[in-house]
């Protein structure tokens, strides 16, 4: 007796969003710039909550490197947590790094 084949199975959809282009191009900025004029309209338009890997492109570092923070609490870089969702406000971002900028200092 022959066992027919079983149909055809679709692949899942994925569970998370398809990204924007632009989220591909984020470069360290400070918050109030993503509103300027100078900007493509779709960093205009994005979210003040991202998540680690736009957090991540934004502060230069990777996104393990931002879970290792977060874990050992080594740096006070705020967070929001629901359930497992990680996301990190621009505004906060911008700040951490606005505190952690060192002015460079050179004798005359």
């Amino acid at each position: 007796m022959k066992i027919p084949n079983p149909p055809a199975v679709e692949a899942a959809p994925s569970k998370s969003a398809p990204r924007s282009p632009c989220y591909e191009s984020v470069q360290p900025m400070l918050a109030s710039e993503l509103t300027s004029p100078d900007y493509p309209s779709c960093l205009a338009s994005m979210p003040v909550h991202v998540g680690p890997d736009v957090a991540a492109l934004y502060l230069e570092v990777s996104e393990q490197t931002l879970a290792i923070w977060r874990c050992t609490k080594r740096y006070p870089l705020p967070y929001i947590k629901v359930g497992r969702l990680v996301r990190y406000r621009l505004s906060d971002l911008e700040a951490f790094l606005v505190l952690r900028t060192i002015e460079a200092s050179y004798n005359k």
